[in-house]
């Protein structure tokens, strides 16, 4: 009889590791198909944008801003006596003490 019951109580040990190693699989695949729309919506993304930044659509939009002005490669104010001149010459920069 203990025999029986031993055999009985093993099986279903076995049979609940099985369930949960199935578990763990359905939830794997569940992640991954997950990963893989996330992907998929990523690279949809990705073509819009480029689609919607192709150089003639960018041209177009910055001539329809008016004359543009590049930006020059030296610091603004890099003489003091012009940082005097600026609508700016009262803002305190973002880690100054004063602040």
């Amino acid at each position: 009889m203990f025999i029986l019951v031993a055999i009985g109580l093993v099986s279903c040990g076995l049979l609940v590791v099985r369930q949960q190693r199935l578990q763990a699989v359905y939830e794997m695949t569940g992640a991954l198909q997950r990963s893989v729309d996330v992907e998929r919506t990523l690279w949809e993304l990705r073509a819009h944008i480029g689609a919607a930044t192709r150089p003639d659509s960018v041209r177009a939009l910055a001539e329809g801003l008016g004359p543009l002005v590049p930006i020059p490669s030296d610091p603004l104010f890099a003489d003091p006596a012009s940082a005097q001149e600026s609508p700016l010459a009262g803002v305190d920069a973002p880690g100054d003490p004063a602040l």
